[in-house]
């Protein structure tokens, strides 16, 4: 009988310890995984930067002219150049699209028609009346599969900051396809982006904003894979975030609020 006590004590941490590492191994490698890892710290094998102009580089593109990105020969430097472009920027998330599609023809030689978008994220200044947006980052991913069968996500990032006329690239790093997938960014869907500035204007931010006499950065993100209530909206001071809104991207509801405390 104490030869039996001594055999379970002895055995059912082992078995819990087991159970714990399986059941660990399968959540890791099946459900789980952290989608912001791979685009930002893997190891990105090929990456670059051009410089535009951004008075014309949007007319360009609309009558269809592609040579719009002039080599980068400080492109080591890893310090942003001096702002080139002094009068407002007020592009549209779909102008910022569109310039991610011309630099992905230049970079990869190949369309993202079949690539999904895993987030994007847009700035702008604080003003009064927002109307667009001065800095635009996108990510895009797909299903990549190798010899063996075995599917991974792989994955390209465009930066895109008119101020500074400057572009940069980057991809081929691979993240763990789960189970289900990853969410994906569908436009056709979701409410636009001015619409979510109102309703943070509307919310709580304008009274930030003119609290802070406009000195201040209007940040929104749409990542459903993140941040899964939709839009999230921060209104920072040197990215310290002065007031935050989550807005349902589909009926603009309002999902949280949140103030500095």
């Amino acid at each position: 009988m104490k030869k039996k006590i001594l055999f379970w004590i002895l055995i059912t941490p082992l078995a819990l310890i087991l159970v714990f590492c399986g059941i660990t191994y399968i959540y890791f490698s099946f459900f789980f995984y952290d989608p912001y890892i791979y685009p930002h710290s893997s190891w990105q094998p090929k990456e670059g930067s051009f410089l535009i102009e951004p008075e014309t580089i949007l007319d360009s593109l609309k009558n269809g002219e592609a040579d719009v990105f002039i080599p980068n020969l400080e492109q080591e430097d890893t310090e942003l150049p001096k702002v080139i472009y002094n009068a407002p920027v007020n592009w549209t998330p779909r102008e910022y699209l569109i310039i991610a599609e011309a630099l992905n023809q230049k970079a990869w030689k190949d369309s993202l028609d079949d690539w999904e978008l895993l987030q994007m994220i847009f700035q702008m200044d604080c003003q009064d009346n927002p109307s667009g947006f001065d800095n635009g980052y996108l990510i895009y991913f797909k299903i990549f599969t190798n010899d063996e069968g075995h599917k991974s996500y792989t994955i390209r990032e465009f930066s895109i900051a008119p101020k500074y006329g400057l572009v940069t690239w980057r991809g081929g790093a691979s993240a763990p396809r789960p189970l289900f997938g990853w969410k994906s960014v569908d436009l056709g869907r979701m409410i636009d982006a001015y619409d979510a500035i109102k309703i943070a204007e509307d919310s709580g931010g304008k009274e930030i904003r003119l609290k802070l006499k406009n000195d201040c950065r209007i940040r929104l993100s749409l990542a459903p894979e993140w941040y899964a209530d939709g839009w999230d909206i921060w209104y920072r001071v040197d990215n310290l975030s002065e007031f935050q809104i989550s807005i349902n991207p589909y009926n603009g509801k309002i999902n949280k609020r949140w103030w500095p405390e």
